[in-house]
């Protein structure tokens, strides 16, 4: 094991979390990305997949895989199922990673990579009677009310009938591993109570029955006001019963899944309408009872690239009091790169519309640059232009452009639509 005091690929994830996908099964990370889009599954030393509505959660923090991680990370090797976080970094991202170095040390204050080390075996083992819980993330099966260009029917049952017009029958079935299952209460009772925060995924988590169950659990044992909750929600269901509860928590994070605004979003969040999202925004934005760390994040694909600089203005534009503050290190927005499909990844842009974006992204620029804002809105702005379009030119992905034309055509078929009138950019890609 290195004696070094610091490691370049150090995470806590894999010593303080548990981890799953939306039905049920448990990964190393929500980043994770070796091989398939969801990372590998943990099994136990039979091969068997350890599964939240089943195991014992605490049994999976020992896994085979699990400890293969943590081995790697204490001497700073790169873990294959790292993969997405390492090529982020080089493209000049903050990464997953690097967001939990700063979640667990400057949030949190407690967990850094002396104190990993100090509860590690040399074969990547923890003791887990040394190392807690901190951090449950939770993903609600695949029920959502949206059916989003870059998602799927494994995450959103919305999206069965569309997918069986274009691919024929699917395979994915809606995922409940959480109803009504009296191991998934255990657990929760267990280890929702001793954490520190707690993710809710979905599809999408605020439709979900068991959620609200979860939180009334934790309020009524009195131990809201020590957990800190965290959310990639839509924002299309946020109930007065939800933000009564929220009230009662430390602080609940909502990671917003904005990217874009009018037609841009309505195009890529169907049948999503950003008019009445918008008035969530503004009501979240003022909420008088709940704690809020707000931020839109915007996944950038090959549909809203060319509407990322302008999303940025509109946001700085609309002066918004909690979303990514200006005076925060992250004034615009956050953001993270679509890996999978393949064909909405910016990186299958031909070289004629990567070049068209330069230009456009250097309008922007300028535009920024000429404005009013501090030297670090501005900073963050042009570095933020400048590092997709470094990673749009890290690798050439353009055999699947066809792909990409052809499935938008179809899509946009079912769904009366038309992507010339929301990208003009892609109109001879089209024609």
């Amino acid at each position: 094991m290195s004696t070094e005091s610091t490691s370049k690929t150090f995470c806590p994830i894999p010593w303080n979390s548990l981890q799953m996908i939306n039905n049920g099964d448990f990964r190393v990370c929500c980043n994770a990305d070796h091989s398939n889009r969801i990372g590998t599954r943990l099994t136990d030393e039979a091969g068997n997949i350890y599964n939240a509505s089943k195991d014992d959660w605490e049994d999976t923090r020992n896994a085979p895989l699990m400890k293969e991680v943590r081995k790697a990370m204490i001497n700073g090797e790169w873990h294959e199922e790292c993969t997405r976080c390492r090529n982020e970094e080089k493209s000049g991202f903050g990464s997953f990673r690097q967001h939990n170095l700063n979640d667990w040390g400057k949030w949190f204050g407690d967990f850094n990579y002396d104190k990993a080390c100090a509860v590690t075996k040399s074969d990547g083992t923890i003791d887990v009677k040394k190392q807690n819980v901190d951090f449950l993330d939770i993903r609600y099966g695949n029920f959502c009310n949206l059916k989003c260009r870059m998602c799927g029917p494994q995450d959103s049952h919305m999206w069965y009938s569309d997918y069986e017009k274009l691919h024929g029958p699917t395979q994915f079935l809606e995922t409940d591993w959480y109803s009504n299952n009296k191991n998934y209460i255990d657990n929760f009772s267990k280890y929702g109570l001793n954490a520190k925060k707690i993710n809710f995924i979905g599809g999408e988590p605020t439709l979900i029955k068991e959620h609200i169950d979860s939180l009334n659990y934790i309020i009524s044992k009195n131990k809201a006001h020590t957990v800190r909750l965290a959310y990639n929600t839509n924002l299309t269901s946020i109930s007065d019963e939800l933000l009564d509860l929220w009230s009662n928590f430390k602080e609940v994070r909502i990671a917003a899944s904005i990217d874009g605004i009018d037609e841009v979003f309505n195009y890529q969040r169907y049948p999503a309408n950003f008019g009445k999202v918008n008035k969530i925004i503004k009501l979240l934005d003022t909420h008088p009872t709940v704690n809020f760390r707000l931020w839109f994040d915007f996944t950038v694909t090959i549909l809203n690239v060319f509407h990322f600089p302008e999303f940025m203005k509109w946001k700085l534009e609309n002066n918004f009091v909690e979303w990514n503050r200006i005076k925060s290190p992250n004034p615009t927005v956050s953001y993270h790169m679509c890996h999978t499909p393949h064909h909405y990844s910016i990186k299958i842009l031909t070289a004629d519309l990567k070049e068209k974006l330069v230009t456009h992204y250097k309008e922007y620029i300028k535009w920024v640059e000429n404005s009013h804002y501090d030297k670090h809105v501005k900073d963050d702005y042009v570095n933020k232009c400048n590092t997709i379009i470094t990673y749009m030119y890290s690798e050439d992905k353009s055999e699947y452009i066809d792909a990409f034309v052809k499935i938008t055509k179809q899509l946009d078929k079912i769904r009366n639509q038309d992507i010339v009138k929301v990208i003009p950019q892609y109109k001879d890609l089209f024609k």
